[in-house]
């Protein structure tokens, strides 16, 4: 009677007129703004609506795309069924940590709804994910496909997914994923791969060849990431029969030693457009000789309407690693060119020295990114060096390579040596605007230095006088990133 009583007190509350469908919209808009979660602290998020009233319960419940996305791990694996059946044929995504066999059951039962999937392993290993079968239904909606395990012996079913996902578009692989089936036709449509092979894995050169293969079926790739999955022994070599042809790719993501990125990269043909981000490890301080020709290569191929290089910041303060990046773009600040674009590097590399190689300090890499790459059109230029072994020749050799110079910053060491440079009038920017010096250096240092450091300053001064006196542009000099008193010419 009582409970009779209180549904008949709800329809005269004004938000009980509402029709069905508004309340639908009201219920979709909450399921983004608070999404349940598995979490204590979360709760039941959107779902606590449907125990309001029995009105907003029947709206709830029929409503089939109010229960789109599914999240949890094997302790509510009960639920999960109970979202999926309440999803009827509705689009699903399902994001899955540690899965038992019963969540790996209800995975295989709705792929054929399921838009976005997610599946990570780090505690266990259900039989049913060693063996893959449940991702062996058609899943016609597909759109992403993400999997992460930590474990040996996984694997994907050579039918994935029954060779039928004409929608997927995006797959990421993390882990000890083994046995690929990548001349599935699932993969054909793709637009972003990601894979990344556990630490403790060796590549595979015969597993690498059989991907390298199918991507010759993946024309329309945008962006891929290799993450230590290329083979250290090159897998390719130049008489290789054909090349791989990306013509939609836009980055590329690569992780692996010298040797292996650079090989990869000879066998790739992209366009000039694409965006590389390269991790590469070294093993001797001449490998370097290796990748730079491939990246000139890249960085002098023509494209219409693509700019040149036009800023370029070298960096070694980490141990011996060295860091390079390089923008196509140029904004003026003050008609001065800038030193930090807002846009993702057109170039970036990043050398990580191993072994024997870790014990040579790395200024000569850092001065052949700028003198060996075609950096001609630069007109911003950032170096930053904590070694000692950058030199005044080495500044002398990059005024050489890059005349074009407008605004130029140099830290740490690499200030230190630029003054000696300056002071003996070697390193000559002609086209100089703007000069950034950061004097930084380690207490011990300091003492040492300072005088060094005067004589080396007056001298700067001088020279930038004497480029005023002949009618060169002047230079406005910051130090610390502040602008010089009575320095500013």
């Amino acid at each position: 009677m009582t409970s009779s009583i209180m549904t008949r007190m709800n329809t005269l509350i004004p938000i009980a007129s509402l029709p069905s469908d508004v309340m639908e919209r009201v219920f979709l808009q909450l399921t983004i703004l608070e999404p349940p979660s598995s979490k204590a602290s979360c709760g039941l998020g959107w779902i606590k609506v449907s125990h309001v009233c029995r009105e907003w319960r029947a709206i709830a419940l029929g409503y089939a795309s109010l229960w789109h996305t599914v999240v949890g791990g094997d302790v509510n694996a009960h639920w999960a069924g109970e979202i999926l059946v309440r999803s009827k044929a509705a689009p699903v995504a399902i994001a899955i940590r540690n899965p038992s066999d019963p969540w790996l059951a209800h995975i295989s039962g709705h792929l054929f709804h399921t838009r976005h999937l997610d599946v990570s392993v780090s505690d266990s290993v259900p039989k049913a994910l060693v063996s893959g079968e449940y991702l062996a239904s058609p899943a016609p909606l597909l759109e992403t496909f993400a999997f992460d395990t930590r474990f040996d012996g996984v694997q994907l079913p050579n039918l994935l997914f029954a060779n039928y996902a004409p929608r997927l578009r995006r797959v990421t692989l993390l882990g000890c994923v083994r046995d690929v089936p990548w001349s599935s036709p699932v993969f054909r449509g793709l637009v972003h791969l990601h894979l990344q092979q556990s630490g403790s894995e060796t590549p595979s050169p015969e597993n690498f060849g059989a991907l390298f293969d199918s991507m010759r079926s993946i024309p329309a790739l945008e962006t891929l990431a290799l993450i230590k999955c290329l083979p250290d022994t090159p897998a390719l070599s130049e008489s290789d029969d054909g090349v791989l042809e990306l013509p939609a790719l836009t980055k590329l993501h690569l992780h692996s030693s010298v040797t292996a990125c650079a090989s990869f990269l000879r066998n790739l043909r992209i366009p000039p457009s694409t965006i590389l981000d390269l991790q590469c490890e070294m093993h001797s301080d001449t490998e370097h000789d290796i990748l730079l020709p491939v990246l000139a290569a890249h960085l002098t191929a023509v494209e219409p309407g693509l700019e040149p290089i036009t800023t370029a910041v070298v960096e070694s303060r980490h141990g011996s690693n060295v860091a390079f990046s390089a923008w196509r773009s140029c904004t003026l600040r003050d008609g001065v060119p800038a030193l930090s674009p807002a846009e993702q590097p057109a170039l970036r590399v990043r050398l990580e020295q191993h072994g024997p190689a870790a014990s040579s300090t790395p200024p000569h890499l850092s001065s052949a990114f700028l003198t060996e790459l075609p950096l001609r059109g630069v007109r911003a230029l950032r170096v930053a060096s904590m070694h000692a072994g950058w030199t005044a020749d080495h500044w002398v050799d990059v005024a050489r390579s890059l005349e074009g110079v407008e605004n130029l910053s140099a830290e740490d060491r690499a200030s230190d040596a630029l003054l000696h440079a300056l002071d003996k009038g070697g390193a000559v920017f002609p086209r100089l605007r703007a000069l950034g010096l950061s004097l930084n250096m380690p207490p011990a240092f300091l003492q040492e230095l300072v005088r060094v450091k005067e004589a080396a300053l007056e001298a700067l001064f001088r020279a930038l006088e004497e480029r005023r006196r002949v009618g060169t542009p002047g230079v406005q000099v910051f130090l610390d990133g502040r602008l010089s008193d009575g320095v500013a010419r």
